[in-house]
């Protein structure tokens, strides 16, 4: 994808697929890539979160690596609380908190995903000293996450999936109109 656009790519890559950060940084430039989501989820263990020291401690280790590679990738920090309740209110300073801790780790933004409430958006930015990314879906207009302060939006797979959607139902009329 790098090579067939002519814009900066970022890529999701889960949590890191247990790979050094030195690794990971170096097949994430090889792919042509200059930014990169990495979750909080421990997926090859408890499918929990990992510990909020431990993640810094492995952003900090990416972006040391980056370094070393002689280029800065967008580390997009995803905090993953949100994704564990559906009482969002409730787990919100513990997504502060990680938030805090890996901005000093040296990430270049926060992703609380699944924060879609207003109020709790404008709670989390104005308590996080660096820029966030919001998951559109479900969260308010773009124009009012702008005025709340949300420095990037990402869409996930929402295009993808209405793209589909469209085509799938081209198809379907297209096979309607085949005689039988």
């Amino acid at each position: 994808m790098a090579r067939a656009v002519a814009v900066p790519v970022s890529a999701d890559i889960e949590a890191g697929y247990q790979l050094p950060a030195t690794d990971l940084v170096e097949r994430l430039i090889l792919a042509g890539a200059v930014g990169c989501n990495i979750e909080d989820t421990d997926h090859h263990g408890s499918g929990r979160l990992v510990s909020a020291e431990a993640q810094a401690d492995r952003l900090a280790q990416i972006k040391a690596a980056a370094e070393a590679f002689g280029v800065d990738i967008v580390l997009n920090a995803r905090i993953d609380v949100f994704r564990f309740t559906d009482d969002h209110a409730h787990v919100v300073g513990e997504a502060i908190e990680r938030a805090q801790l890996y901005l000093l780790a040296g990430v270049d933004c926060v992703y609380p995903i699944r924060l879609a409430d207003a109020a709790l958006i404008a709670e989390f930015v104005s308590a996080v000293d660096g820029p966030v990314n919001i998951l559109a879906r479900n969260a308010p207009t773009i124009p009012y996450l702008a005025q709340l302060g949300v420095a990037r939006i990402s869409f996930a797979d929402e295009l993808f999936q209405i793209t589909l959607a469209a085509l799938s139902e081209r198809l379907r009329a297209i096979a309607s109109e085949l005689p039988a």
